[in-house]
């Protein structure tokens, strides 16, 4: 008689601790300072700007061949026309791709994403993988990513917090089986600062 394999999952709340307030200071801790090269690297899921470099060119990090990062073609009048129209609007949302896994969010949201152990407390990240832009009245699909000419998304390292305690029980009826794990997953806190919709030259006014 074949045995059948039951698995059971306790998971107690995740309570994240917001980081103090000093910790977004754009000057790194000297402990910091031997992973600050790692902050150049390619991320699998954002772009890193140094804070005190306004300028900094972004990194492109999408791991589809449709880069949003390819060169800037010409837009139609149509296309600067419903941006402007877009951007005529009071508030706006944009669904980005983190590490392979969407979040729909506003300016002031807070991301609570697996570990990114590439990024220091308080550096800032463009996030250019956005698969959906919109307002309340008019929505920008992307095919798969939006133009980067289109939008401005900038989020800020929080925290990077472990969660409670997870406890998965493993065991089969009969066959004297029974294998407890337990494991704390890390996550990583990106709040986002700005999320605007870029003024395209020549739309209409």
């Amino acid at each position: 008689m074949s045995s059948s394999l039951t698995t059971l999952v306790r998971r107690t709340g995740f309570r994240p601790r917001l980081a103090a307030p000093s910790v977004l200071r754009p000057a790194l801790p000297t402990a910091t300072h031997a992973r600050a090269a790692l902050v150049q690297r390619t991320l699998s899921t954002a772009s890193v700007e140094t804070p005190a470099a306004p300028n900094a060119t972004t990194i492109p990090t999408c791991t589809s061949s449709s880069s949003p990062t390819a060169a800037v073609q010409a837009h139609s009048e149509e296309t600067r026309d419903l941006i402007h129209r877009l951007r005529a609007q009071n508030k706006y949302y944009a669904t980005v791709q983190i590490k392979g896994k969407h979040y729909t969010v506003t300016e002031g949201d807070i991301i609570i994403t697996d570990r990114m152990a590439e990024l220091a407390l308080g550096d800032m990240i463009n996030l250019e993988c956005v698969t959906e832009l919109g307002s309340r009245d008019f929505t920008v699909l992307g095919k798969p990513y939006v133009s980067t000419d289109f939008f401005t998304v900038r989020a800020v390292v929080l925290e990077h917090p472990v969660s409670s305690t997870v406890t998965v029980v493993k065991f089969k009826k009969r066959k004297d089986y029974c294998k407890t794990l337990h494991y704390n997953p890390k996550y990583t806190l990106l709040r986002v600062s700005k999320l605007d919709v870029n003024k395209l030259p020549g739309a209409s006014a």
